[in-house]
């Protein structure tokens, strides 16, 4: 088991959530990290030396079916930490769910607050279901001793090494995407051969101008109306526009 983060000292155990969403399990029950807290903890900042030349997002590990790399597509070798409010967080998890993957790579959510600790595990969502974390940074801790780099929703964590296989999202969408074809049943093939090449292309746009360019996830009818991205069919670049209520037009 990870050692325990000195940021951890604020969990505090509370009682099991009630009222669970229908159809879904109950959030398992504690430990939770403290509520938000700037004034004890101060605001999150991502503090980089410019001549840090690493990348923002520092895991970068790739799965695969052929020995390739170190994390092989396993069933229950995998858990996503995601997030309700990110849309990078969003659009893996929408794949996760069109790879048909529910059974193949366990998934569970952050608390969508968050002071210097990073993102934290809270009663909102449930505890963390595979290390009893009560923080995120824990994960990325036990990866690299002191991290002092960005903690991000989605991370994949590896159970058999223990650490965080990767929190670069792009490639992330694409593994699970692409890698457990032989353990699960997709609804929708989200990254299919003959669009990669097109996909790539839209994804250039999709992330400076809607993603990050749009101010946050909408519902349907409410708010501004959002952009329009172009595309043939639903595809991993679908997924990057849906949780900004992007629709889809044309043949791109």
């Amino acid at each position: 088991m990870p050692q325990r983060s000195p940021l951890a000292d604020a969990a505090a155990p509370v009682a099991e959530p009630s009222g669970p969403a229908s159809g879904q399990p109950a959030p398992p029950a504690g430990p939770f990290a403290s509520p938000v807290d700037t004034d004890r903890f101060g605001s999150y900042t991502i503090r980089r030396d410019p001549g840090d030349q690493r990348p923002l997002y520092r895991f970068e590990g790739r799965i695969s079916t052929d020995g390739s790399t170190t994390f092989a597509a396993e069933a229950g070798r995998y858990h996503l930490y995601s997030g309700w409010f990110c849309p990078w967080a969003q659009r893996v998890t929408i794949v996760h769910a069109l790879a048909g993957l529910d059974d193949v790579v366990s998934l569970s959510y952050v608390d969508f607050g968050r002071d210097a600790r990073g993102w934290a595990f809270r009663e909102t969502y449930g505890a963390d279901p595979v290390n009893g974390f009560t923080l995120l940074r824990q994960a990325y801790d036990a990866t690299e001793a002191d991290f002092d780099g960005h903690v991000s929703v989605p991370t994949l964590w590896d159970r058999v090494t223990g650490t965080v296989a990767s929190n670069q999202f792009r490639t992330m969408g694409i593994d699970l995407a692409t890698q457990f074809g032989a353990l699960a049943t997709s609804l929708i093939e989200t990254y299919p051969a003959d669009l990669a090449a097109d996909i790539e292309d839209l994804d250039s746009w999709i992330g400076p101008a809607v993603n990050q360019g749009w101010p946050r996830p909408v519902a349907p009818g409410r708010g501004p109306t959002p952009p329009v991205a172009p595309c043939s069919r639903p595809s991993a670049s679908s997924t990057g526009a849906w949780p900004t209520g992007a629709t889809c037009s044309g043949t791109a």
